[in-house]
Protein backbone atom coordinates (compact mmCIF):
# COMPACT_ATOMS: atom_id res chain seq x y z
CA UNK A 1 0.00 0.00 0.00
CA UNK A 2 2.78 2.39 0.95
CA UNK A 3 4.56 1.47 -2.27
CA UNK A 4 1.47 2.39 -4.35
CA UNK A 5 1.05 5.71 -2.54
CA UNK A 6 4.73 6.44 -3.05
CA UNK A 7 4.45 5.79 -6.80
CA UNK A 8 1.44 8.10 -7.10
CA UNK A 9 3.18 10.87 -5.16
CA UNK A 10 6.32 10.59 -7.31
CA UNK A 11 4.23 10.60 -10.50
CA UNK A 12 2.39 13.73 -9.38
CA UNK A 13 5.70 15.36 -8.48
CA UNK A 14 7.10 14.70 -11.94
CA UNK A 15 3.90 15.87 -13.61
CA UNK A 16 3.84 19.16 -11.67
CA UNK A 17 7.52 19.70 -12.42
CA UNK A 18 6.78 19.20 -16.13
CA UNK A 19 3.80 21.58 -16.02
CA UNK A 20 5.92 24.21 -14.33
CA UNK A 21 8.11 24.69 -17.40
CA UNK A 22 5.45 24.56 -20.11
CA UNK A 23 4.68 27.76 -22.02
CA UNK A 24 1.33 29.44 -21.39
CA UNK A 25 1.25 30.84 -24.91
CA UNK A 26 2.48 28.56 -27.71
CA UNK A 27 4.42 30.66 -30.22
CA UNK A 28 1.92 33.51 -30.00
CA UNK A 29 3.30 36.92 -29.04
CA UNK A 30 1.82 40.37 -28.55
CA UNK A 31 4.16 43.06 -29.85
CA UNK A 32 4.37 46.81 -30.39
CA UNK A 33 5.15 48.16 -33.84
CA UNK A 34 6.35 51.74 -34.30
CA UNK A 35 5.56 51.90 -38.01
CA UNK A 36 2.28 50.04 -37.78
CA UNK A 37 1.34 46.97 -39.73
CA UNK A 38 1.97 46.79 -43.47
CA UNK A 39 3.66 50.17 -43.65
CA UNK A 40 0.97 52.37 -42.13
CA UNK A 41 2.02 55.59 -40.43
CA UNK A 42 0.30 54.76 -37.18
CA UNK A 43 1.93 52.46 -34.66
CA UNK A 44 0.11 49.27 -33.71
CA UNK A 45 -0.17 46.57 -31.11
CA UNK A 46 -0.14 43.23 -32.91
CA UNK A 47 -0.61 39.55 -32.20
CA UNK A 48 1.98 37.43 -33.98
CA UNK A 49 1.77 33.67 -34.50
CA UNK A 50 5.37 32.74 -35.23
CA UNK A 51 4.46 29.19 -36.31
CA UNK A 52 2.38 30.48 -39.24
CA UNK A 53 3.83 34.02 -39.56
CA UNK A 54 0.29 35.35 -39.13
CA UNK A 55 0.04 38.95 -37.90
CA UNK A 56 -3.25 40.28 -36.51
CA UNK A 57 -3.84 43.88 -35.46
CA UNK A 58 -5.17 44.25 -31.92
CA UNK A 59 -5.11 48.05 -31.86
CA UNK A 60 -4.00 50.79 -34.27
CA UNK A 61 -2.67 53.87 -32.48
CA UNK A 62 -2.00 57.41 -33.66
CA UNK A 63 1.48 57.32 -32.16
CA UNK A 64 4.46 55.07 -31.58
CA UNK A 65 3.86 52.59 -28.72
CA UNK A 66 6.97 51.34 -26.92
CA UNK A 67 5.99 48.82 -24.25
CA UNK A 68 2.83 46.83 -23.56
CA UNK A 69 1.54 44.77 -20.62
CA UNK A 70 -1.78 43.19 -19.72
CA UNK A 71 -3.53 43.89 -16.43
CA UNK A 72 -6.61 42.21 -14.86
CA UNK A 73 -10.13 42.91 -16.18
CA UNK A 74 -9.16 42.64 -19.86
CA UNK A 75 -6.94 45.71 -19.65
CA UNK A 76 -4.07 46.36 -22.03
CA UNK A 77 -1.64 49.14 -21.06
CA UNK A 78 0.94 50.66 -23.40
CA UNK A 79 3.45 53.51 -23.28
CA UNK A 80 3.72 56.37 -25.78
CA UNK A 81 7.17 57.95 -25.28
CA UNK A 82 6.80 60.41 -28.16
CA UNK A 83 3.54 61.70 -26.66
CA UNK A 84 4.62 61.57 -22.99
CA UNK A 85 1.62 59.40 -22.23
CA UNK A 86 0.11 56.04 -21.36
CA UNK A 87 -2.75 54.31 -23.15
CA UNK A 88 -5.30 52.00 -21.50
CA UNK A 89 -7.40 49.74 -23.71
CA UNK A 90 -10.13 47.28 -22.73
CA UNK A 91 -9.93 44.32 -25.11
CA UNK A 92 -13.59 43.39 -24.52
CA UNK A 93 -15.42 46.74 -24.50
CA UNK A 94 -12.77 48.32 -26.80
CA UNK A 95 -12.74 51.46 -24.65
CA UNK A 96 -9.53 53.42 -25.18
CA UNK A 97 -8.23 56.18 -22.87
CA UNK A 98 -5.02 58.18 -22.65
CA UNK A 99 -3.42 60.13 -19.82
CA UNK A 100 -0.30 62.28 -19.81
CA UNK A 101 0.22 63.76 -16.34
CA UNK A 102 3.69 63.62 -14.75
CA UNK A 103 5.27 61.67 -17.63
CA UNK A 104 8.08 62.73 -19.96
CA UNK A 105 9.32 59.75 -22.01
CA UNK A 106 7.67 56.59 -20.64
CA UNK A 107 9.26 53.39 -21.96
CA UNK A 108 9.04 49.95 -20.36
CA UNK A 109 6.19 48.83 -18.10
CA UNK A 110 5.91 46.16 -15.41
CA UNK A 111 2.73 44.96 -13.72
CA UNK A 112 2.98 44.98 -9.93
CA UNK A 113 2.45 41.56 -8.22
CA UNK A 114 -0.83 42.83 -6.78
CA UNK A 115 -2.16 43.51 -10.27
CA UNK A 116 -3.46 46.89 -9.05
CA UNK A 117 -0.64 49.11 -10.31
CA UNK A 118 1.96 49.38 -13.06
CA UNK A 119 5.53 50.62 -12.74
CA UNK A 120 6.79 52.86 -15.54
CA UNK A 121 10.39 53.45 -16.59
CA UNK A 122 10.26 57.13 -17.54
CA UNK A 123 13.46 57.82 -19.45
CA UNK A 124 12.99 61.58 -19.22
CA UNK A 125 13.56 64.28 -21.85
CA UNK A 126 14.11 68.03 -22.14
CA UNK A 127 10.89 68.62 -20.21
CA UNK A 128 11.78 66.53 -17.18
CA UNK A 129 14.23 64.04 -15.63
CA UNK A 130 14.19 60.26 -15.76
CA UNK A 131 12.38 58.41 -12.99
CA UNK A 132 10.64 55.24 -11.91
CA UNK A 133 6.91 55.92 -11.55
CA UNK A 134 3.82 54.06 -10.40
CA UNK A 135 0.32 54.12 -11.90
CA UNK A 136 -2.55 53.15 -9.60
CA UNK A 137 -4.99 51.15 -11.74
CA UNK A 138 -7.74 51.43 -9.13
CA UNK A 139 -8.15 55.13 -9.91
CA UNK A 140 -10.30 56.27 -12.79
CA UNK A 141 -7.89 59.00 -13.87
CA UNK A 142 -4.55 58.05 -12.30
CA UNK A 143 -1.61 60.45 -12.16
CA UNK A 144 1.72 58.60 -12.00
CA UNK A 145 3.59 59.07 -8.72
CA UNK A 146 7.38 59.13 -8.46
CA UNK A 147 8.96 56.05 -6.85
CA UNK A 148 12.58 56.97 -7.57
CA UNK A 149 14.50 59.67 -9.46
CA UNK A 150 18.08 60.74 -10.06
CA UNK A 151 18.69 58.42 -13.01
CA UNK A 152 20.41 59.58 -16.17
CA UNK A 153 18.19 57.07 -17.95
CA UNK A 154 15.99 54.12 -17.02
CA UNK A 155 14.58 51.63 -19.50
CA UNK A 156 13.93 47.89 -19.10
CA UNK A 157 12.19 46.82 -15.87
CA UNK A 158 10.95 43.48 -14.54
CA UNK A 159 10.03 41.50 -11.42
CA UNK A 160 11.24 38.00 -10.63
CA UNK A 161 8.83 35.38 -9.28
CA UNK A 162 9.62 36.33 -5.66
CA UNK A 163 8.60 39.95 -6.14
CA UNK A 164 12.13 41.34 -6.43
CA UNK A 165 12.37 44.24 -8.87
CA UNK A 166 15.12 44.98 -11.40
CA UNK A 167 15.86 47.81 -13.84
CA UNK A 168 18.29 48.69 -16.63
CA UNK A 169 19.77 52.03 -15.56
CA UNK A 170 21.80 54.43 -17.72
CA UNK A 171 22.12 51.69 -20.34
CA UNK A 172 25.05 50.04 -18.57
CA UNK A 173 23.91 48.74 -15.19
CA UNK A 174 21.37 46.21 -14.01
CA UNK A 175 20.10 47.24 -10.60
CA UNK A 176 17.84 45.66 -8.01
CA UNK A 177 15.60 48.38 -6.62
CA UNK A 178 13.01 48.45 -3.88
CA UNK A 179 9.76 48.79 -5.90
CA UNK A 180 8.10 50.75 -3.09
CA UNK A 181 10.82 53.21 -2.07
CA UNK A 182 13.04 53.05 -5.15
CA UNK A 183 16.11 52.46 -2.95
CA UNK A 184 19.10 50.78 -4.59
CA UNK A 185 19.64 47.28 -3.19
CA UNK A 186 22.47 46.06 -5.42
CA UNK A 187 23.98 46.66 -8.86
CA UNK A 188 25.98 44.85 -11.53
CA UNK A 189 27.82 46.19 -14.54
CA UNK A 190 28.20 44.10 -17.68
CA UNK A 191 31.04 41.60 -17.64
CA UNK A 192 33.33 43.18 -20.22
CA UNK A 193 32.96 46.72 -18.86
CA UNK A 194 34.61 48.31 -21.90
CA UNK A 195 34.15 52.04 -22.22
CA UNK A 196 31.63 51.90 -25.07
CA UNK A 197 29.38 49.28 -23.45
CA UNK A 198 26.39 51.45 -22.66
CA UNK A 199 23.56 50.07 -24.77
CA UNK A 200 21.68 47.62 -22.55
CA UNK A 201 17.95 47.78 -23.18
CA UNK A 202 15.18 45.26 -22.41
CA UNK A 203 15.13 42.86 -19.47
CA UNK A 204 13.11 39.77 -18.54
CA UNK A 205 13.07 37.14 -15.80
CA UNK A 206 13.33 33.46 -16.75
CA UNK A 207 12.04 31.04 -14.05
CA UNK A 208 13.82 28.02 -15.58
CA UNK A 209 17.28 29.49 -15.05
CA UNK A 210 16.23 31.80 -12.17
CA UNK A 211 18.06 34.53 -14.04
CA UNK A 212 17.58 37.86 -15.72
CA UNK A 213 18.11 38.11 -19.47
CA UNK A 214 19.06 41.51 -20.90
CA UNK A 215 19.31 42.68 -24.52
CA UNK A 216 22.48 44.47 -25.64
CA UNK A 217 22.67 46.53 -28.84
CA UNK A 218 26.48 46.88 -28.75
CA UNK A 219 27.13 43.15 -28.84
CA UNK A 220 23.85 42.40 -30.68
CA UNK A 221 23.22 39.61 -28.20
CA UNK A 222 21.69 38.89 -24.79
CA UNK A 223 23.13 38.64 -21.27
CA UNK A 224 22.25 36.05 -18.66
CA UNK A 225 22.54 37.48 -15.14
CA UNK A 226 21.61 35.52 -11.96
CA UNK A 227 19.03 37.26 -9.77
CA UNK A 228 21.70 37.82 -7.11
CA UNK A 229 23.57 39.91 -9.72
CA UNK A 230 26.75 37.94 -9.07
CA UNK A 231 27.90 37.44 -12.68
CA UNK A 232 26.98 37.95 -16.32
CA UNK A 233 27.41 35.82 -19.45
CA UNK A 234 26.88 36.92 -23.04
CA UNK A 235 24.97 34.70 -25.48
CA UNK A 236 23.98 34.96 -29.16
CA UNK A 237 26.57 37.67 -29.71
CA UNK A 238 26.29 39.16 -33.19
CA UNK A 239 23.21 37.09 -34.02
CA UNK A 240 20.37 39.50 -33.13
CA UNK A 241 20.51 42.86 -34.86
CA UNK A 242 19.74 45.66 -32.38
CA UNK A 243 17.79 43.60 -29.81
CA UNK A 244 15.18 45.55 -27.88
CA UNK A 245 12.20 43.92 -26.14
CA UNK A 246 12.95 40.55 -24.57
CA UNK A 247 10.71 37.95 -22.89
CA UNK A 248 11.01 34.42 -21.51
CA UNK A 249 8.36 31.80 -22.31
CA UNK A 250 9.21 29.83 -19.14
CA UNK A 251 9.92 26.74 -21.26
CA UNK A 252 13.58 27.27 -22.06
CA UNK A 253 13.25 29.93 -24.75
CA UNK A 254 14.00 33.65 -24.82
CA UNK A 255 12.14 35.72 -27.43
CA UNK A 256 13.67 38.97 -28.61
CA UNK A 257 12.25 41.85 -30.66
CA UNK A 258 15.01 43.16 -32.95
CA UNK A 259 14.88 46.70 -34.29
CA UNK A 260 15.71 45.24 -37.69
CA UNK A 261 12.05 44.14 -37.72
CA UNK A 262 12.30 40.46 -36.82
CA UNK A 263 11.45 38.28 -33.82
CA UNK A 264 14.25 35.97 -32.69
CA UNK A 265 14.07 32.89 -30.46
CA UNK A 266 17.05 31.86 -28.36
CA UNK A 267 16.93 28.29 -27.04
CA UNK A 268 18.81 28.13 -23.75
CA UNK A 269 19.53 24.38 -23.66
CA UNK A 270 20.80 24.17 -27.24
CA UNK A 271 22.43 27.62 -27.33
CA UNK A 272 20.80 28.29 -30.71
CA UNK A 273 19.33 31.47 -32.18
CA UNK A 274 16.54 31.31 -34.74
CA UNK A 275 15.05 34.15 -36.77
CA UNK A 276 11.25 34.01 -36.81
CA UNK A 277 8.50 36.32 -38.11
CA UNK A 278 9.33 39.64 -39.76
CA UNK A 279 7.30 42.50 -38.25
CA UNK A 280 7.59 46.04 -39.69
CA UNK A 281 8.59 48.59 -37.05
CA UNK A 282 8.98 45.93 -34.35
CA UNK A 283 9.88 47.39 -30.95
CA UNK A 284 8.80 45.41 -27.89
CA UNK A 285 7.09 42.24 -26.64
CA UNK A 286 4.40 41.77 -24.00
CA UNK A 287 5.27 39.24 -21.28
CA UNK A 288 4.60 35.65 -22.30
CA UNK A 289 4.15 34.24 -18.80
CA UNK A 290 3.41 35.52 -15.33
CA UNK A 291 2.81 39.17 -14.50
CA UNK A 292 1.73 41.30 -17.43
CA UNK A 293 0.99 38.41 -19.80
CA UNK A 294 -2.42 38.12 -21.52
CA UNK A 295 -3.57 35.18 -19.37
CA UNK A 296 -2.20 36.35 -16.02
CA UNK A 297 -4.41 36.67 -12.95
CA UNK A 298 -2.98 37.58 -9.53
CA UNK A 299 -5.07 34.77 -8.03
CA UNK A 300 -3.43 32.11 -10.25
CA UNK A 301 -0.04 30.78 -9.06
CA UNK A 302 2.92 31.41 -11.34
CA UNK A 303 5.10 28.49 -12.55
CA UNK A 304 7.48 28.77 -9.59
CA UNK A 305 4.56 28.07 -7.24
CA UNK A 306 4.00 24.76 -8.98
CA UNK A 307 7.67 23.96 -8.48
CA UNK A 308 7.23 24.60 -4.75
CA UNK A 309 4.20 22.30 -4.69
CA UNK A 310 6.22 19.65 -6.52
CA UNK A 311 9.05 20.05 -4.02
CA UNK A 312 6.59 19.61 -1.17
CA UNK A 313 5.26 16.39 -2.69
CA UNK A 314 8.79 15.17 -3.19
CA UNK A 315 9.53 15.79 0.48
CA UNK A 316 6.37 13.85 1.35
CA UNK A 317 7.54 11.00 -0.85
CA UNK A 318 10.88 10.88 0.96
CA UNK A 319 9.08 10.83 4.34
CA UNK A 320 6.84 8.00 3.17
CA UNK A 321 9.91 6.06 2.03
CA UNK A 322 11.51 6.39 5.47
CA UNK A 323 8.42 5.13 7.26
Amino acid sequence: MRSSILKVVIALTLLLGWLAVQPMLSETLVVTSLAGYQGSNNGSILQVDTSTNTITTILSIGGNPDSVVFAPNNTLIFSLPNQSGIGVYNTVTQDLNYFHGNLFQPLDLALDPSGTSVLVADSGNSNGPAGLKRIDLTQQFPIPTIVASGFGDIDGITYDNKGNFYAVVDGRWVEQLDPITGALIKRIECAYCVYYLDELDGITYDPGTDSLWVSDTVWNGIWKIPVNLSSSTLYASGKIGYPDGIESDGAGNIFVAARTGQIFEYNIANNTTTGLTMVPGLDDLAPLIGRGSPNYSPSVPEPASFVLVGAGLLALARKARKT
